[in-house]
């Protein structure tokens, strides 16, 4: 196989040889045994023996096969030899991600640059109310929908705020509510200033629900040349159960009518700014949309699909949703997993490169253990997935505060639109991460492939030691079930994943 699987003498250690329990996981397909290895981030193939002594961690696998001592002393031997290799460390890494001496550097950097992305929250109005929705009442921390909206003197400090970053070439803007198309004439007047005060430095975003799609909505999102996110759940009677308008009535002829309509009046834009957001919700029929998805070659093929669970995080939304709050798969949804996934493998295996529903439901996880860097960790290491707030996005609310980006709002404020990012605020929730992991992820073998943002493990404002606890454990779960598929998947065809080197993770 490729680097990243090694087939040869180095293997790993055992109880007998190593003084604390190693950060390696065992991986068992059905044809061979294989060990990740934190430490240089490489999955090792093994003999039967070797992963029979060592030890495992969570999930842990249960393998107690008999071995004659001439099998045992070489397996140890071997382990030994691993070891010396630079396999198999004996000690724990020191977490620290923002570091302390470089911390001032990271966020005035951050600060003086100004974000990649500002995402305006022009108005807090919608014309639907989606039962999922983080704005719907069902979430203990998250403001409900309302009739606030962003005034234009808001929205002018925002942009001469931002078009004030010394260090930043271009820009992107981004529309959010709501519904921002609620409050077109605003994105008119908005776009109109930024093309005029910088030109074709600008880029727009619009993340919309799609049913306000009239012919000059249309027009103008294309002269503009936007990039456009729609929302659908699937076809009709999986879209209409949970995306509906204040009566009840389901969305999906109205969103649908102006897909085509977009798609009719420019192809080609069509093709290269149009993505779709689909949130799966329980009960999920991966098989229905699967099949939605391949009966519309045309529309999706070649716009990107971001799927997303319902978050759960301190709410009341399993009850609107009228699920069990202790919900899980059905047989018939785990079939579809499984069902995905294989069509997956199919399209790897025959086609060079996946495509349609199995390729957005399973990319970006498939891509990030594929470009994972095979280079020995170092000894103080990050625990990824946090941003340094402000400088990624920056989400400006209606009344001109600025936060992290829009799925925290209105959890720690990081300043207004006025004074700008407040530095020191930066620092302190910066500090709260490192010391809200350090002692937990130093021993977990997940720590180079897991993300943890502070969005899954927050109660509102508050860090959520039980909500870390459950994330860190689900997390533990989902990685080693996709390293087993993806030894799996280069058993079958080490080259697999060559398409995957060129796709940039954002």
């Amino acid at each position: 196989m490729l680097n990243s699987l090694h087939a040869n003498s180095y293997l790993h250690h055992t109880m007998t040889t190593l003084h604390v329990k190693p950060l390696i996981k065992k991986i068992k397909t059905t044809r061979c045994h294989y060990i990740y290895d934190t430490w240089t981030n490489e999955i090792l193939e093994v003999d039967n023996v070797v992963f029979g002594i060592l030890p495992d961690n969570h999930p842990e696998i249960n393998f107690s096969p008999k071995f004659t001592n001439a099998e045992y002393k070489r397996a140890v031997k071997e382990i030994d030899e691993a070891k010396f290799a630079g396999f198999f460390q004996e000690d724990y890494p020191t977490i620290e991600s923002f570091p302390e001496e470089h911390l001032s550097d990271l966020v005035n950097h951050a600060v003086h640059e100004g974000p990649e992305h500002m995402i305006l929250n022009i108005s807090e109005q919608c014309n639907l109310r989606c039962r999922y929705c983080i704005y719907s009442g069902a979430y203990d921390f998250d403001r409900t929908h309302s009739q606030r909206a962003m005034s234009w003197e808001v929205a002018k400090q925002a942009l001469d705020r931002y078009f004030s970053s010394i260090g930043r070439k271009d820009f992107s803007i981004g529309f959010y509510g709501g519904e921002p198309l609620i409050a077109f004439h605003m994105i008119q007047r908005i776009v109109a200033y930024a093309k005029k005060q910088r030109g074709k430095t600008v880029r727009f975003n619009l993340t919309t629900n799609g049913t306000l799609f009239t012919e000059e909505v249309l027009r103008f999102i294309i002269r503009e040349g936007f990039n456009i996110t729609i929302s659908i759940d699937g076809p009709d009677w999986i879209h209409d159960r949970y995306r509906v308008f204040r009566n009840g009535r389901g969305t999906f002829s109205r969103v649908w009518k102006g897909i085509l309509r977009l798609r009719e009046l420019d192809e080609q834009f069509f093709s290269n700014h149009v993505s779709f957001s689909m949130v799966l919700v329980p009960p999920v029929d991966l098989k229905a949309i699967n099949k939605f998805i391949e009966q519309h070659p045309a529309l999706f093929n070649d716009n990107s699909i971001m799927i997303s669970s319902v978050n759960v995080q301190s709410s009341k939304v399993w009850g609107k949703l009228g699920v069990e709050r202790s919900y899980r798969r059905t047989s018939k949804e785990q079939l579809d997993v499984a069902e995905v996934l294989r069509e997956f493998k199919h399209y790897l295996w025959k086609a060079g490169k996946p495509s349609g529903f199995p390729r957005w439901y399973n990319e970006r996880e498939y891509v990030t253990v594929h470009q994972r860097p095979m280079t020995l960790m170092p000894k103080k290491t990050a625990s990824h997935g946090q941003c340094i707030p402000g400088k990624r996005k920056c989400f400006v609310d209606t009344d001109g505060d600025l936060y992290m980006c829009e799925k925290v709002t209105p959890a720690y404020k990081i300043g207004n639109v006025r004074s700008g990012i407040d530095v020191n605020r930066v620092k302190d929730f910066l500090r709260a991460y490192n010391r809200f992991f350090r002692d937990q992820c130093c021993q977990c073998w997940a720590v180079r492939l897991c993300e943890k943002c502070y969005n899954n493990i927050r109660d509102g404002e508050e860090w959520s030691m039980a909500r870390r606890q459950a994330f860190c454990v689900s997390q533990r779960e989902r990685l080693h079930q996709l390293l087993t598929q993806y030894c799996d998947i280069r058993e079958q065809k080490d080259n697999a994943f060559q398409w995957a080197e060129e796709i940039e993770i954002l």
